[in-house]
């Protein structure tokens, strides 16, 4: 093997497990404290918080499919990302990397809820969301790893199993990174039944490790993950090393007292082969995290197995079940991080014992009661065995030195070096004055949600120092759409700022996808030359330092004495000997480009004002850095040759066309803006034409400059130049370049040609030309390569939105200060920045993923068969909030009688037995809930007010009411009224399906018989009695039933009439006997009616009352969208005659209501012009949305259509277009093609 005995580091973990443990410090910390932690229902195990919800658009995942899916797979996908994140890998740079990634399963168990749930009903991601090969494929698959990506079974020593095989994988050159851990959840309460039946189960759900009252184990959720490289690869790197993977084995215990029966011969061998592997004698073991499920048979096998092999020396057991209970498939990788704290922390915790295994009091190892410090040498083993005979142990031990690691090298993606070495090795670099921290999520919300963690965790006292914060942030976290970036001095400024974003300010973008800018450099001519200029980059930034001293070095020593003297008083002050500033910007121009490459920022194209364009020509190919230095110590000295202060140069604020006829003997030397020129020429002409601009109103200033540049007052040296330029050897350029002499990106010969850079010293420069070229090649950012802002200020008048514009340096700031904010500005654009700073990978608080729930329907976890019943009500969901919330699962078949809609009895019924009360008020349907598949309802109380929705994609409100006090009910049911007309209930129900298109079942169809009193009173005899168990104290059916008669009394030509509203409604016990109605009209319009019911028992005693009842008259349309099947038909006429754009109008909403029932997504989660696929649409997905879409609409839609850069808006125009306007449906192609 090629490292066949290197040891693997530890770089990163991450964790869940019960009792509110979300990190290894959390962890670590219930450790310490000792004692075993609680969650869950007595009797279910330890269970997780939350598991039902998951971040699936985080993941590039619809609801709908991240519902199927097996939260095992949803919790290791979050915890790998963490585990990633803590060891400082930035997840989106694994690309194409053999990273391998070994998870530990068992148990599909959400599978099996699915088969139990409905088979018929199965979703078509049931196959890919569950099998558990798809865990360890699906993150390979998100993140374009190119290693094994396996499934580990063996039963509970999985996870150690798996780090074991990532550690060979690693030791065999195969992969360079590897993932490794387990994931366990308890959602099949037939499997705890099982364990249960055959004695494995504790009688408390504890596993009492050790102890001598030990009966079987605590069932655990968990889900733990380690980031494992080669120690040699983490130290080149820079990684924090956690633990170092000393060995590892695994055997199995062959035929033993029972297949299920622990072996301690295997126990002994496995230990022994790791510590072969290990290089390692027993005695250098100081501590077994044991794999102690707490059973009488397995604790003594096992403690005398250790025993037997590492006895003898100071050794100490452990086992974290104790604390957090057998995370099973997770119980090896749990065993494993802790060890790891252990031996870096130098502490082993107390174990919770209260009365150790008589058993094992004769053995020579030490159980600790309390928690001891770890003196001396850290080697730590960790065991987990299988019920199925695979042993694993693993042996890992403290970092040889806690030392800050060797420091991550920076590439100097630079300039060329033209074989220029500085004179003497750079200085000792001190710290930078400023640092930047960049923060990047996949939606705003997580976005100012993590700038929050960043915050706190910087105000918090275990924070790391900001270097090491910013180094985190900038290179161990993925980049995502939304982006931020803020630059501060110290860690109280960064956590104000922080907070700034936290609370919804601070500048933050959206990245559209693979939509990073387009970024052209400008290099600033020779006004911005100053003494200082740069220094403290130079002074703290080695990249820049070097590029100063090697073109120092080619000008024979001239330029650093000039740039940065020993006394920094002269700082600022302008440089105006040309002969030594036109070598010295060129100089900061070159150092400069350097530093931005370092960072990752590469430009598009180029672009210079005057002396800017030979630092523009050498960063854009076209010569070298050493030819380019050499023109302009040339130029520089020619131009300082004539005769000083002859000449003067005015910019004037105006366009060439208002002050052309005033130039005279002034030449214009550069066209800056819109409205901005330079003019050059004699002193006394560039005096006068300034009075008399500024008679006419015309702003004019003076340039400080020593020489009439670009003017004829150059043409003395012109001839010299030229000579000199036909001596260096310049080619084309080979990024774009925007050149001054034309205004135009610079054709193939242009830059070859010496004449041109002859006359590019004396022609004006058409420097907003240029501008406008590179904009018009897609250029939107700009970032001036120079010592001032000149040219950003010039861009920012000219052209503010057209681009954004950034300055390497500012006059008068702080240098580093304003490159990182610059830096931090093309982060936040899209730019795959990387920042600068040394520092090393500190626990950063991890990604804030959006959780909502997502969980099929009906598949409520459960540890145990267990029911909290409560009627109809369902189960009661435990929270920390005031508020009160029940779950309800409705199946079609319990509303199929009222046509699939949840009617007004099923609403009171909730509301009443939610609130404990008698009385209702303003009891209101929101928005109708039509059940045609399984689905939760949530109840939530809060004070008097209860509400009652669903989730389908967004949550929806569909009722509303609020509790009151009840009152005693008086009334007497009055058999007088019976002398009316009257008929059966079957014939009512009869006309109701044939004349209002109504179809009611028997649990509401309950009128027996009915009498007409008059045209506004019904009397009803009802075939339903009274309910003891339901809260109103009848069937839930028998107020829908009062409410039906309404229609009794309203002609059938005046459509149906459906319950909306009511004022109050007052329920007692009815006790036993058939029960009867009586409902009346109490006003009537267009609209609908009102009304009040009322329910009387068998023996006439009032026992509920309805006032202020609405009923709202229903067009059969209505009816449709409210849940009845809508017909290709009716949608088609109703976009029959319209114009292309009212059919899209019409059709959009229908579009999206289509997509939220399939994909489970809203307009909230997708842009209208978005592809379909930014969600996580697949082929599986797009044959479902199509097939819905042509039943729907009566359509036949080709299956391109809905996949292939398919979006709500090309939906909605194929549909429009397929619904023409003449009757015809038309076919796919010709639908494409209306598309195109």
């Amino acid at each position: 093997m090629a490292h066949a005995h290197e040891p693997i580091a530890v770089v990163g973990m991450a964790c869940r497990f019960p009792g509110g443990i979300t990190t290894p410090e959390s962890y670590w910390s219930a450790l310490l404290t000792g004692e075993p932690v609680r969650s869950g229902r007595a009797g279910e195990g330890l269970l997780l918080d939350d598991v039902d919800g998951f971040d699936a658009a985080f993941f590039g995942l619809t609801p709908t499919e991240a519902a199927a899916m097996d939260p095992q797979h949803r919790l290791f996908l979050e915890v790998a990302w963490e585990a990633l994140e803590r060891a400082g890998q930035a997840p989106d740079r694994l690309a194409g990397s053999n990273t391998a990634v070994y998870l530990g399963l068992i148990s599909p168990d959400y599978l099996h809820r699915q088969f139990q749930a409905d088979p018929a009903r199965l979703s078509p991601y049931a196959f890919t969301g569950n099998m558990l090969s798809m865990a360890p494929g699906r993150l390979s698959y998100l993140l374009d790893l190119r290693g094994p990506a396996l499934a580990v079974e063996s039963a509970c020593s999985s996870s150690l199993l798996a780090v074991h095989q990532a550690v060979r994988q690693l030791r065999g050159g195969e992969s360079d990174l590897a993932l490794a851990g387990g994931a366990n959840l308890v959602l099949l309460p037939e499997l705890t039944t099982v364990l249960d039946n055959m004695g494995a189960l504790s009688s408390d759900g504890r596993s009492r490790t050790f102890e001598a009252d030990a009966d079987g184990y605590g069932r655990a959720e968990g889900c733990g993950m380690v980031v494992l490289k080669r120690l040699s690869d983490a130290e080149a790197a820079g990684d924090t090393v956690l633990a170092v993977i000393r060995g590892s084995a695994v055997n199995q215990d062959g035929r033993s007292n029972g297949i299920t029966v622990p072996s301690g011969r295997a126990q002994a061998e496995v230990i022994t082969a790791a510590l072969a592997d290990a290089c390692l004698a027993p005695e250098d073991v100081g501590y077994v995290e044991c794999h102690g499920t707490g059973t009488a048979v397995g604790d003594p096998i096992e403690v005398a197995a250790v025993d037997s092999v590492l006895g003898g020396g100071s050794l100490r057991l452990g086992s974290a079940k104790a604390v957090i209970g057998h995370a099973e498939a997770a119980a090896g990788v749990a065993g494993l991080i802790k060890a790891v704290l252990c031996v870096r922390h130098g502490v082993i915790p107390g174990q919770p014992v209260r009365e150790l295994n008589p058993a094992l009091a004769a053995v020579g190892a030490e159980i600790s009661l309390s928690t001891v410090e770890w003196q001396g040498r850290r080697v730590a083993g960790v065991s987990a065995f299988g019920f199925s005979g695979t042993n694993v142990h693993v042996l890992v031990e403290a970092p040889a030195c806690d030392a800050v690691p060797a420091r991550r090298s920076r590439p100097d993606a630079a300039v060329p070096q033209d074989s220029v070495q500085p004179p003497t090795p750079p200085a000792p670099v001190p710290v930078a004055p400023a640092s930047v921290l960049t923060v990047s999520a996949s939606t705003e919300s997580a976005l100012r949600a993590l700038a929050g963690r960043y915050a706190d965790y910087l105000r918090s006292p275990s924070a790391a120092p900001l270097a090491d914060v910013c180094h985190t942030a900038n290179t161990g976290r993925a980049r995502l759409a939304w982006r931020t970036a803020v630059t501060a001095s110290d860690a109280s400024e960064m956590a104000l700022l922080l907070d700034e974003v936290a609370s919804g300010g601070g500048s933050v973008r959206r990245v559209p996808r693979d939509a990073a800018p387009s970024v052209a450099f400008l290099y600033s001519g020779q006004g911005t030359a100053s003494v200082g200029m740069g220094r403290e980059l130079f002074e703290t930034q080695p990249v820049y330092r070097e590029a100063i001293e090697e073109i120092d070095a080619a000008a024979g020593g001239s330029v650093l004495p000039l740039l940065y003297p020993a006394s920094t008083d002269g700082d600022g002050a302008p440089i105006t000997d040309t002969a030594v500033a036109q070598p010295a910007v060129f100089a900061v121009q070159a150092a400069l480009t350097r530093l931005w490459l370092s960072f990752g920022v590469t430009p598009a194209a180029v672009a210079g004002h005057s002396l800017g364009e030979y630092a523009a020509a050498c960063a854009a190919g076209a010569m070298s850095w050493r030819e380019g230095l050499r023109l302009c110590v040339e130029r520089g000295r020619l131009m300082a040759a004539l005769p000083a202060d002859e000449g003067a140069m005015l910019a004037v604020f105006a366009t060439p066309e208002e002050i052309g006829h005033l130039i005279g003997r002034v030449e214009v030397a550069a066209y800056n803006g819109p409205a901005e020129v330079v003019l050059s020429g004699p002193v006394d002409a560039i005096t006068e034409l300034a009075s008399v601009l500024g008679r006419l109103g015309i702003t004019s200033r003076r340039l400080p400059v020593s020489h009439a540049f670009h003017s004829r007052l150059l043409d003395p040296v012109l001839d010299r130049f030229e000579a000199v330029a036909e001596q260096v050897a310049i080619t084309n350029p080979v990024l774009p370049f925007a050149g001054n002499l034309t205004g135009a990106i610079a054709e193939p010969g242009e830059l070859p040609d010496s004449h041109r850079w002859r006359r590019h010293m004396r022609e004006p420069v058409r420097y907003w030309d240029g501008v406008r070229a590179l904009l018009d090649i897609g250029v939107t950012c700009f970032v001036e390569i120079g010592a001032d802002s000149t040219l950003t200020d010039l861009g920012q008048r000219g052209a503010p939105d057209s681009a954004t514009w950034l300055s390497s340096l500012k006059r008068k700031q702080n240098d580093t200060r304003q490159l990182l904010s610059s830096l931090g500005s093309l982060h936040a654009l899209g730019v795959a920045v990387s920042a600068p700073g040394e520092g090393r990978t500190c626990a950063l608080p991890t990604y804030p993923f959006e959780r909502r729930k997502l969980w099929l329907d009906g598949l409520h976890r459960a540890a145990r068969p267990y029911r909290e019943s409560a009627g109809l009500l369902g189960r009661k969901v435990p929270s920390p909030l005031p508020q009160t919330q029940y779950e309800t699962v409705l199946a079609p078949e319990d509303v199929a009688d009222s046509a699939g809609l949840v009617h007004v009895g099923v609403y009171a019924e909730l509301a009443l037995a939610a609130s404990g009360s008698s009385r209702l008020v303003d009891l209101e349907i929101r928005e109708a809930l039509v059940v045609d598949e399984e689905r939760t309802v949530h109840t939530i109380v809060d004070g008097s007010a209860v509400r009652v929705y669903s989730q389908a994609g967004d949550w929806c409100e569909h009722a509303r009411a609020s509790a009151a006090a009840g009152a005693p009910l008086d009334g007497q049911l009055d058999l007088a009224e019976i002398d009316g007309d009257s008929r059966q209930g079957s014939e009512f129900y009869v006309a109701m399906r044939e004349e209002r298109g109504l179809d009611l079942g028997p649990s509401v169809a309950l009128i027996d018989r009915l009498w007409h009193v008059s045209d506004r009173v019904v009397l009803a005899r009802l075939s339903a009695g009274p309910d003891p168990s339901a809260a109103t104290g009848f069937e839930s059916g028998v107020l829908d039933a009062c409410m039906q008669l309404f229609n009794a009394m309203v002609p059938a030509d005046e459509g149906l009439m459906l319950f909306m509203r009511l004022g109050s409604l007052d329920v007692a016990r009815a006790g036993s006997g058939q029960l009867w109605a009586r409902a009346e009209i109490t006003d009537k319009d267009s609209a609908g009616l009102r009304g009040r019911v009322e329910v009387f028992a068998a023996d006439g005693r009032l026992v509920g009352r309805a006032e202020d009842v609405e009923m709202r008259r229903t067009r059969p349309e209505v009816l449709a969208v409210l849940g009845r099947e809508v017909t290709g038909g009716a949608v088609f006429d109703g976009v029959r005659g319209l114009s292309a754009e009212a059919a899209r109008a019409r059709l959009l909403p229908e579009v999206w209501s289509s997509l939220t029932r399939v994909v489970g997504v809203t307009s909230n989660d997708l842009g209208e012009e978005e592809p379909l696929t930014t969600v996580g649409v697949d082929s599986i997905m797009a044959t479902q949305l199509r097939n819905a879409i042509s039943s729907r609409f009566g359509v036949s839609l080709a299956l391109r259509q809905v996949l292939d850069g398919a979006s709500v808006a090309t939906l909605v125009s194929d549909l429009a277009h397929a619904l023409t306007a003449d009757g015809h449906r038309v076919d796919d192609d010709t639908m494409q093609a209306g598309r195109v």
